[in-house]
């Protein structure tokens, strides 16, 4: 180990110099009572498929679950009912318990893309909620920073956050229209499209 004195020159090295915070940046008492507020519910789910061992998936667990707290944050997901992380995406898809008739849901697989998330909506106790399914590959991917596909993870996992707070808007602002039977008028997917009928009792589509 070397020692400099007082008056000897020393060369210049970035690395010596610690890398100060913007001067925006929230004090950890001021992040903890942004966390603290999250609208992430208590009570959600999560489901942790097809990993080798208990604790590999409960360090997964604890990393998802640390950025949907920060993501509510600025997002409502007080609907959100469950997230299942899986190694085998397209099974997990299709066991999500919707809660209702609905046509068997399947990844995306074409010559544009490979699906890798989907959010879900799902009839629980008479409220329609969201079920995240994510592929447990990309997901991993959250734990290390340096990972080439870490902010790739952290954008698809807030893109399906980002449906839990549109499935809130919309139910509010057509309150017991979706995944229910509508009178008059078929919605299509959350409401995207509106097409008239003559009968009434359609179902509408999932």
């Amino acid at each position: 180990m070397s020692v400099s004195g007082p008056d000897e020159q020393r060369p210049v090295n970035e690395q010596d110099t610690p890398a100060q915070p913007p001067a925006d940046a929230l004090s950890d008492a001021e992040i903890e009572r942004l966390l603290a507020a999250s609208t992430l519910p208590t009570n959600y789910s999560m489901h942790l498929l097809g990993f080798q061992t208990k604790e590999d998936a409960e360090k997964l667990a604890g990393v998802v679950g640390a950025f949907l707290r920060l993501f509510g944050t600025f997002l409502n997901l007080e609907r959100l009912d469950a997230i299942t992380v899986a190694y085998d995406y397209d099974t997990a898809l299709k066991e999500v318990d919707r809660g209702t008739t609905c046509q068997e849901l399947t990844a995306t697989n074409d010559t544009f893309a490979r699906g890798v998330a989907m959010t879900v909506r799902v009839l629980h106790e008479s409220q329609v909620k969201c079920h995240i399914v994510a592929a447990a590959g990309l997901m991993n991917s959250l734990q290390e920073p340096n990972d080439p596909d870490y902010k790739l993870a952290i954008g698809i996992l807030a893109h399906e956050a980002a449906h839990v707070h549109d499935l809130l808007m919309q139910d509010r602002a057509y309150p017991g229209v979706l995944l229910r039977r509508a009178t008059g008028l078929f919605f299509y997917r959350g409401c995207k499209r509106k097409i008239k009928r003559k009968h009434s009792g359609i179902s509408s589509a999932c």
